[in-house]
């Protein structure tokens, strides 16, 4: 409750997708098929899954696993479709739920 991003306990309808047992399955599927490391550095730790077009501005791409790669953390955040970096270029994420 007192952090600034608070809501009422509301979330948005992206946190909601991205916490859906479809993404889930898409996730562990990108994963997989990436043998379970980075694609970029090759670390098998922190492992995030990344979409190569943006899920905030490709909603027909979000589920298609060639849409995505395996990313550990580190190499995540340096890209420049990761969250934060997508709201710096201007787009709106409640304008593409």
């Amino acid at each position: 409750e007192n952090n600034g991003r608070w809501k009422g306990g509301l979330a948005s309808p992206l946190q909601i997708l991205r916490g859906s047992a479809i993404y889930k399955r898409w996730a562990k599927a990108v994963k997989t098929r990436d043998n379970c490391e980075c694609v970029l550095c090759g670390s098998k730790k922190e492992l995030h899954a990344d979409h190569l077009k943006a899920f905030v501005l490709y909603p027909k791409l979000r589920f298609e696993v060639s849409n995505g790669r395996t990313l550990c953390k580190s190499c995540h955040i340096q890209t420049e479709n990761y969250g934060a970096n997508i709201r710096k270029e201007g787009y709106g994420i409640s304008n593409y739920a």
